[in-house]
């Protein structure tokens, strides 16, 4: 079993915020459930680097091995009507 290195949020989200619209990889997990709270604290802002919450797309996208990899876009902080 290969040992995964921790995803650092930080700098990867701030590289995606740099390219606007462009999907980038944030992690591969080898458990399918760990990749699924990834992408919920990317998509809610759980995690704070990608806050505010909805400014990230993310998915899931699972390789030939059956790792899940985590890719993820900015897309800009949305508005909320008042």
């Amino acid at each position: 079993m290969i040992r995964r290195q921790r995803v650092r949020h930080q700098p990867i989200a701030e590289g995606l915020r740099a390219l606007p619209g462009q999907w980038g990889e944030v992690g591969n997990y080898e458990w399918l459930g760990s990749a699924q709270g990834a992408i919920r604290g990317i998509r809610q802002g759980l995690l704070p680097a990608y806050r505010p919450a909805g400014a990230f797309e993310a998915e899931i996208r699972r390789d030939a091995e059956g790792d899940a990899h985590v890719w993820a876009r900015y897309v800009g902080a949305q508005e909320v009507a008042a």
